[in-house]
């Protein structure tokens, strides 16, 4: 797979991999057993104030690749579940971490993969239909159904155009 250059193409990478895995637009409640299932083997370790995350990609002896990820266990859950399928996205986009790994559009395009994997525009339109004449119970709404942070939930609404960003400071 390639690495997204855009919100649409991160849209596309999280659509091929729900449909990979058959799940549709319903939440993803076990990250940790997706990424197990796509080939991704991690750790939750206590890191203290380093890094979310780190992904590292190794030959398996046999001609194919596994990925390995570290996620930092000192993170709140909302904040690991966000990491560790950042992390499997720079698996599957055959990008692990290597060294001293740039930040910019890799990082953000990912993010935005995580979003869709997470969250995905049918569900939220689902909910946004359920919930839309309050903003903050779709919200609410959005981050519980799909085990997501506030904060992720709330920049995934306004991405997608439900909200508008001036909302967020009244929420």
């Amino acid at each position: 797979m390639p690495v997204p250059r855009s919100h649409e193409e991160s849209e596309a990478l999280a659509a091929q991999v729900r449909a990979e895995l058959q799940i549709g637009d319903e939440p993803i409640t076990d990250i940790g057993a997706v990424a197990a299932r796509l080939g991704l083997i991690w750790f939750s370790l206590r890191l203290g104030g380093l890094h979310d995350g780190a992904c590292v990609e190794l030959d398996d002896g046999a001609g194919g690749r596994v990925g390995v990820a570290v996620i930092n266990g000192d993170q709140k859950g909302g904040r690991r579940r966000w990491t560790l399928a950042h992390e499997l996205g720079h698996y599957l986009v055959a990008d692990a971490y290597a060294g001293e790994h740039p930040a910019g559009d890799v990082e953000r395009f990912l993010d935005s993969f995580v979003a869709y994997l997470l969250m995905p525009r049918a569900a939220v339109a689902a909910i946004w239909q359920e919930r839309r004449s309050d903003e903050r119970s779709a919200a609410l709404t959005l981050a519980a159904r799909n085990a997501t942070s506030w904060t992720a939930a709330c920049s995934h609404l306004v991405s997608l155009g439900f909200i508008r960003h001036e909302s967020l400071d009244a929420m």
